[in-house]
């Protein structure tokens, strides 16, 4: 036994293992040799079509010259370069790093992928180096001509390799060094921001009344040629590296300009409750288009985003001239245009005399401020003081800006006053975006509502819902806005990060404000989509299908999920231990058991009636006497319209509880019941007769189910007939029986047909 295991291990030892395999090589050399020039085959194809180090080669280049220009406008003019022209070269250096790590990424992956094919060829040569020497004489001669071929195939694949590798090693190394020159010019450029950025209040020019042109860098032609000739660097480098960005932004702005105007062009006429969309559709996507533009070009050149923002502008301001012609004309022409004017000259690269004297007297645009100041419209007292504010805050922001500008700090002064413009156009053009995204939303919906058959959205309320949120996002943003601009967002997020992610201790327990408002936020997002869902979006109940949809139930089960899972995203992304969750769990359990059963019954309840289907959004139930139409079904309770017109809400435990009386479960048909007495001596057969010629006439009753009249009964001198007749269940079926009550009277009254009549006699003597 033991002589075989001692056999067995023999055999399967790696040595015998690989004798095994060089034995198989010489008794099957026609496989190998096919399996070997079939990935010869491959190597060639991979190394011709996959790697173009060339390409590659020509881009370094090109990026080498463009790295170059910046750092010689750098390191020779950094004394003379503003804030803008700074922060631009960190930018468009920051986008090259990251292109030549993502260059880097993939030579690594060559490299590998390389190291691999040489492994496989390294196992070509020893394959055919023992065929050579092992192999048999008559096999050797049988494929000489294969082993000859695979050889040559083999020394060219060597070659190829050499050479890629030598490639590759080139192409790394230059990249090596480039990324370095590049990672060098970015932290330099930091490290100005940063310093510059500390000594904003100090003084970097004399006071305007001293200042020569021998105090600046260059003339002011000199400045406009040179800020011509490097801002059209940038923009061609940009827009050659993110051509594929241009075009998605172009085709978003035809996208979102296509929709309205085939939504407008199929009404045929104005719709009175969009603000912008209606009457300037193409004008209004634009800009909401425009609006999307910092989100799109991320890392895009100072100068890219800059025009983009001109051209913003000033569309924005033709929009605001033409909605609003209460306008003092004169000022906002002024105020628009000088804004223009300010942000050209903020194209400069250095300082120049002439464009101080322009930023000087921008205090002169105090006079139209002022006007407008003085001749607010007719506003609420608080939107009119708060609009008052606002441009007090501006005024003081451009007087503090030229004051400063005079007195000898440019770069400040020059922030403040462009700050200043910024945040009014800012506001005019967050107030066009979400008023017109708004408009977008109202299309949406009525094209939803148009082509859907079981759930309608009240626009109405969308809209009233929404225009706060959208609001309050938009005052976030024009802040954030403000402090990218002054500088001050780095600061600011600096104390906010501290704040909200320095641990707190309660005994033993540990928790940050910031896991206590991701908790809260998540809750509060959860509840506030819910109550979206609830308050806007219902089953339509005016379409025959809508009972078969359950749309109100999965509406339910919806907002229900919803806010379980925002209560456990809440949870999970604060990052609350989930052992201490499942105690906080058991707690809540307790509770339940000893003081929320009747709230947990009727959740429960709204979870059963969401599978069970008992009843939908639409149906018609009575229980204990009350009856009306499902408006709403809740998570704790279900919401009914009373006929009278009142709204009864009602616990979903008492519904599964009680008697329940759904009129509409399987159909919509209602029958409906009527007693008429006529006298002893008429033919009840034609009194019969009459009656069905009735229903005939009456549209609202169904012709297809069984209607019928039958004498019921003789009471003391009169005959009672009871009628029964089918109806679609709907809030008219009161109207439905006046009308067969007052036809029968009238058919009754052509034929002579009496009714039963009590004559009493009182005898005077008693």
């Amino acid at each position: 036994m033991l002589r075989i295991i001692l056999l067995l291990l023999l055999y399967t030892s790696p040595a015998i293992a690989q004798q095994k395999a060089d034995s198989s090589i010489i008794n099957t050399p026609s496989s190998w040799i096919q399996r070997d020039i079939s990935f010869m085959n491959k190597l060639e194809l991979s190394s011709e079509y996959e790697v173009d180090t060339i390409a590659l080669q020509k881009e370094i280049s090109r990026l080498a010259i463009t790295l170059t220009l910046m750092e010689r406008d750098f390191y020779t003019q950094v004394h003379a370069l503003n804030l803008r022209t700074i922060y631009d070269i960190k930018m468009e250096v920051g986008a090259i790093t990251r292109k030549v790590r993502k260059w880097q990424q993939r030579m690594r992956r060559w490299n590998d992928e390389m190291a691999g094919k040489t492994l496989q060829i390294e196992k070509i040569t020893s394959e055919i180096k023992y065929f050579t020497e092992h192999g048999d004489s008559l096999l050797k001669e049988t494929y000489a001509r294969e082993i000859a071929y695979l050889q040559w195939r083999h020394n060219r694949a060597i070659g190829n390799a050499s050479r890629i590798l030598k490639l590759y090693t080139t192409v790394e190394d230059s990249l090596n060094i480039f990324s370095g020159r590049a990672y060098d010019l970015y932290d330099d450029a930091d490290e100005i921001l940063t310093r510059r950025e500390m000594y904003l209040l100090h003084r970097d020019l004399p006071p305007i009344w001293k200042a020569t042109q021998e105090d600046y860098a260059a003339s002011f032609t000199t400045t406009v040629k040179t800020t011509f000739l490097q801002t059209l660097e940038n923009l061609r480098f940009y827009a050659e590296s993110s051509l594929s960005r241009i075009v998605l932004f172009r085709i978003l702005i035809f996208l979102l300009c296509l929709v309205p105007l085939r939504m407008f062009k199929k009404k045929k006429e104005k719709d009175d409750r969009l603000m912008f969309l209606s009457k300037y559709p193409s004008l209004s996507s634009t800009i909401m288009g425009m609006v999307l533009a910092p989100f799109i070009f991320i890392d895009a050149p100072y100068a890219f985003l800059e025009l983009i923002f001109i051209s913003l502008t000033a569309l924005v301001g033709y929009l605001t001239w033409k909605e609003h012609p209460y306008l003092n004309k004169k000022a906002f022409f002024i105020l628009i245009v000088s804004f223009l004017l300010l942000m050209l000259l903020n194209f400069f690269v250095t300082a120049t005399l002439v464009g101080r004297i322009i930023f000087s007297l921008s205090v002169l645009l105090l006079l139209p401020l002022w006007v407008f100041y003085k001749e607010i419209p007719g506003y609420p007292i608080k939107r009119k003081k708060a609009m008052q504010a606002f441009i007090v805050i501006i005024g003081l922001h451009i007087a503090l800006g030229a004051g400063l500008t005079i007195t000898g700090n440019y770069t400040l002064g020059k922030s403040l006053i462009l700050v200043a413009f910024d945040t009014v156009i800012l506001s005019m053009m967050f107030y066009i975006a979400v008023h017109s995204l708004l408009d977008y939303i109202l299309i949406l919906v009525d094209l939803f509502n148009d082509r859907s058959e079981h759930i309608r959205i009240n626009g109405q309320l969308v809209y009233d819902h929404l225009r706060p949120l959208f609001i309050f996002i938009s005052v976030v943003l024009i802040l954030i806005g403000y402090l990218i601009n002054t500088n001050l967002y780095e600061i600011v997020m600096t104390e906010f990060r501290d704040f909200f992610t320095e641990p707190r201790f309660i005994g033993d327990g540990q928790f940050t404000f910031g896991s206590i408002a991701i908790f809260l936020g998540s809750v509060f997002l959860a509840f506030y989509i819910a109550g979206i869902l609830r308050n806007m979006v219902g089953a339509r109940e005016d379409s025959k299908e809508h009972r078969k949809s359950n749309i109100g139930s999965y509406l339910l089960l919806g907002r229900f999920l919803l806010i379980c899972g925002g209560f456990f995203v809440g949870v999970v992304a604060s990052g609350v231990s989930l052992s201490n969750f499942t105690i906080v769990l058991g707690a809540v359990g307790v509770g339940i058991g000893f003081g929320l059963q009747n709230i947990a019954s009727n959740l429960l309840s709204g979870i059963i009636i969401v599978f069970e289907k008992p009843f939908v959004v639409g149906d018609r139930l009575e229980i204990s006497n009350e009856l009306g139409r499902v408006k709403e079904i809740g998570l704790r309770a279900t919401r009914l319209a009373i006929i009278d017109g009142s709204e009864v809400l009602i616990p979903n435990g008492k519904l599964l509880a009680n008697d329940l009386k759904n009129w509409t479960l399987t159909n919509n048909l209602r029958r409906l019941e009527l007693q008429i007495p006529t006298d002893q001596d008429v033919n009840h057969a034609q009194v019969i007769g009459l009656i069905q010629q009735a229903f005939s006439e009456i549209p609202e009753i169904i012709k297809t189910s069984p209607n019928y009249a039958v004498v019921s009964g003789v009471v003391e001198d009169m005959l009672v007939f009871t009628l029964h007749f089918w109806v679609e269940d709907s809030e008219n079926r009161i109207i439905v029986k006046g009308k067969v009550l007052g036809r029968i009277h009238e058919l009754f009254k052509e034929h002579h047909i009496s009714y039963p009549r009590r004559d009493v006699w009182i005898n005077p003597e008693q």
